[in-house]
């Protein structure tokens, strides 16, 4: 609270030394205020110094320090002229009017040659940051300053993830953008619009403020109403003995339509060369997908390696099908389909040594295996949203359903395995939202949703002859209500939630058991917020009472969550933000559950059936640079995070089997996080570089030898990435990656691991003459770990572009390295791994644009 305390009084010396304009904007003719209006305060030479929007009575408060000269104060709404204040005719309090314009009047701008800025949103031009060699509009994304995209295709800003990914103004594809980003062309997309602090619910705009941004694709217009596609086909072969498919294939065929008032991107997707296209199914707004969500009571076998790009080493065979449709109705109202299919059959060989470092005398696990996994997996969901100034309505239902299973041959300490494991999913959710903006800065929400998953799994084990059955259901629901009102220029609002969790567990076997958990709770959240002096501040206090069970136990909880923001917008180019959370909930309630069961064919847990309640403190904060008119962005975050009353676990490792087991001692845990990131764009060579490093160290305690132990594990990771054309006939592309982990144990210093460092380079040349294009890339992975090899790649491809159709032929793993070794530690183990590469490739492809 010291903190807290003392960030807002630090915070307070910004207003005291600031120019302070207020105001009102109206409609000429009818004086009516207008909300979310854009005001602007501009400098001598023209460039924006501050802006602030509008609130629903049309009043606005912009705070400029006294080092800022303003010269005039530039307002715009949408459909109206726009007007301009010199600073010498401003009075404090004045009513701005503006006259309603059918024509659209330029707004003032900052201008650079490929980045512009209009109040607070950014215009990236495509054609100012594309490079020839650049096929989708997410490899142009990747090289615009500010902006990331991942190799799972999550686009970030500033170091944060974009919370809406919209084509011509319409959320087409949900959190499934990765379908559009990989498959559209950079040459139908005309500019990327980065529409920072980002709230897309428009009754909320001026209310709930958001530290996130959106994308909004600009689309040439020739790309509009129109329906085109493109259809591709590659064959190949491999031409050195190793693992995989002997005959590759990659191929797609997409169709998509673009317009004010419908929208559609449908494709089918088939690969066996090793590309990841499962990431396009994905959910990219949380991280998460069928495979991961609730599934972790069962694991599924490993194949992957994750160092290297993943076509060194991915065996598949992949297919998707794939369909999005929306619909916009009259008075902003829209209604979406999405609907997916995925089928993926994955092989690989892996050979680990595991050395188990929760157990004084580490033990040593050698597993060889050969593996197959399949995924299967159907999603469908319906959306229909209206999204008005005033009313904000929307239901979304949700239905997954996927048939997932993996099977191994193992060789376990020399003795031959036979492995298998199902864990599938069926589930459906349904969520309601409504949102009703009154008059006077009022509003009113109701929010509904029930969410039911069954996931049935099976699972062969080491200590019996039958397979392990762990049906497990689980259903949430709640429902709550909320009323906010302005008081004295804050916003106070007041929730109240009820909401329902249990979860049954069904363990059959040679004994079976049952357990259920249950939790019901109530909350009362009074929470107030406020925008003033460039400051946006919110703190919220919600009060729950709890009521839990766990096969048979009974504990009743009164505690509080509370939850502080504060953000201080400096000027156009700085923001500043800090944020405090407090949570209180039950423990992890699959470690917990009064049974033994396998999370995998070797490894089991078993839980105490004992309510293990923990705490959480997290501060976090970060500092964000943004100057489009010199393509420069800098983001700087670090967090601190105090979990209490962490139970241990006990670790056993017995005729092959490693058991954890919960105990009734607690721990303190601490985890310090620290990132930068700085990405230019210069002018020559429509050069962008980017350079960015991670740290991160957790403390945690760990139960070992009949004592808690002090571990601590450390990761540092950094990162170069950069490209250059500094003509129409050459470019290149150059990353370099370098990642360290090192554990260490204070208590018992014979556990301890040195630091495992290892180094990825990846460049890649372009010598583009004329419709001709030949690609070279190297790759090069080395480490200090002298256990380990060094692994080199080099692949090569020719391609020959016409307006409408494209040839290629490409050489992949041209010196035929097969096999990759690397050392990975967790806080629980040091694992050596070798696994199997893909061999020497070849393949041919020809695709056409429809």
């Amino acid at each position: 609270m010291k903190n807290l305390i003392l960030l807002v009084l630090l915070a307070l010396p910004f207003s005291t030394i600031a120019q302070d304009f207020r105001g009102f904007v109206k409609d000429a003719k009818t004086h009516k205020p207008l909300d979310y209006a854009s005001v602007v305060a501009m400098d001598s030479i023209g460039n924006p110094v501050a802006f602030k929007n509008t609130v629903g009575d049309g009043s606005f408060s912009l705070s400029v320090s006294d080092d800022q000269r303003v010269k005039s104060l530039s307002v715009s709404y949408l459909g109206y002229a726009m007007a301009e204040v010199p600073i010498t005719e401003y009075r404090p309090g004045m009513t701005i009017f503006l006259r309603q314009d059918a024509i659209n009047i330029k707004e003032v701008e900052v201008k650079s040659k490929r980045l512009q800025q209009k109040s607070d949103t950014l215009i990236y031009s495509v054609a100012g940051f594309r490079q020839k060699q650049d096929r989708s509009i997410a490899d142009v994304i990747a090289k615009m300053p500010g902006l990331e995209v991942s190799d799972k295709g999550m686009i970030t800003y500033q170091g944060k993830p974009i919370n809406k990914f919209y084509i011509e103004g319409l959320d087409l594809m949900g959190s499934k953008y990765g379908m559009a980003s990989e498959n559209l062309s950079a040459k139908k997309v005309k500019n990327v619009q980065v529409l920072r602090n980002h709230q897309p619910i428009k009754a909320l705009k001026g209310i709930n403020f958001s530290d996130q941004a959106a994308l909004n694709l600009i689309l040439e217009e020739d790309a509009k109403e129109v329906l085109s596609g493109v259809a591709e086909v590659g064959i190949g072969a491999q031409i050195q003995s190793g693992v995989g498919n002997d005959f590759l294939r990659d191929g797609r065929i997409v169709a998509m339509l673009f317009g004010k008032k419908h929208q559609n991107f449908s494709m089918y997707k088939w690969n066996n060369t090793g590309k990841d296209i499962q990431h396009e199914l994905r959910d990219l707004t949380s991280s998460s997908d069928l495979e991961s969500v609730q599934n972790d009571w069962v694991k599924n076998i490993p194949v992957s390696v994750p160092d290297l790009k993943l076509e060194r080493y991915n065996c598949n065979d992949t297919r998707i099908l794939a369909t999005n449709w929306l619909s916009k109705k009259d008075g902003n109202s829209t209604l979406r389909f999405q609907g997916s299919y995925l089928f993926d059959k994955t092989i690989g060989y892996r050979k680990d040594e595991t050395v188990y470092t929760t157990i004084l005398g580490m033990p040593v696990m050698d597993e060889t295996y050969d593996a197959n996994k399949y995924r299967r997996e159907a999603k469908m969901e319906i959306q229909y949203k209206q999204n008005q100034d005033s009313l904000y309505l929307e239901n979304r239902l949700n239905a997954a359903v996927n048939w997932n299973e993996s099977s191994a041959t193992t060789t376990l300490n020399g003795t031959s395995v036979y492995q298998s494991v199902q864990p599938r999913k069926r589930g459906i959710d349904d969520d309601f939202s409504l949102i009703r903006k009154l008059s006077n800065g009022r509003s009113f929400h109701i929010d509904a949703g029930m969410n039911y998953s069954y996931l049935p799994s099976k699972l062969l084990t080491l200590s019996d002859t039958m397979p392990q059955k762990l049906n497990v259901e689980s259903l949430d629901a709640r429902v709550s209500t909320a009323f906010r009102h302005l008081l004295f220029g804050m916003y106070i609002s007041y929730e109240a939630q009820l909401s329902y969790h249990h979860d049954g567990l069904d363990l059959a076997g040679n004994a079976p058991q049952k357990a259920n958990y249950r939790e019901i709770k109530l909350k009362v959240s009074p929470r107030i917020s406020f925008e003033r002096y460039g400051i946006l501040s919110s703190l919220s206090v919600p009060c729950y009472i709890g009521d839990y069970r766990l096969a048979g136990n009974d504990d009743k909880k009164m505690f509080v969550n509370p939850y502080f923001n504060i953000g201080y917008k400096v000027d156009a180019t700085i923001d500043m933000d800090f944020y405090y959370s407090h949570q209180y909930t039950c423990f992890g309630i699959n470690n917990n559950v009064p049974m033994n069961y396998f999370v995998d064919y070797a490894t089991t847990i078993k839980g105490s059936g004992k309510l293990d309640f923990t705490s959480l403190d997290n501060y976090s904060g970060d500092f964000k640079y943004s100057n489009p008119n010199i393509g420069l962005f800098f983001n700087l975050s670090g967090s601190y995070v105090k979990t209490s009353d962490v139970p241990m676990f006990t670790y056993d490792y017995q005729d092959n089997v490693y058991t954890m087991q919960t105990l009734d001692r607690k721990s303190c845990n601490e985890q310090l996080l620290g990132s930068a990131e700085v990405s230019k764009a210069l002018g020559y060579g429509k050069t962008t570089f980017t350079l960015a490093g991670r740290v991160m160290q957790n403390n945690y305690g760990a139960w070992i030898s009949q004592q808690e132990n002090r571990c601590h594990l450390q990761f540092w990771s950094a990162y170069f990435k950069f490209s250059f054309m500094p003509s129409t006939r050459f470019s290149l592309e150059e990353m370099s990656t370098f990642n360290s982990v090192k554990s260490s144990n204070t208590t018992h210093p014979e556990l301890n691991t040195t630091a495992k460092n290892s180094f990825n380079h990846h460049i890649t040349l372009f010598f583009m003459p004329g419709n001709w294009q030949f690609d070279w890339t190297h790759e090069l992975y080395h480490s200090n770990d002298h256990s380990v090899n060094t692994a080199y790649f080099s692949d090569f491809k020719v391609t020959y572009s016409q307006k409408r159709y494209e040839l290629s032929l490409c050489a992949n793993n041209i010196f035929g390295t097969t096999k990759y070794e690397r050392t990975t530690i967790s806080d629980s183990y040091m694992q050596y791994t070798l696994s199997r590469l893909r061999p020497r490739e070849l393949m041919a492809k020809i695709a056409f644009s429809l």
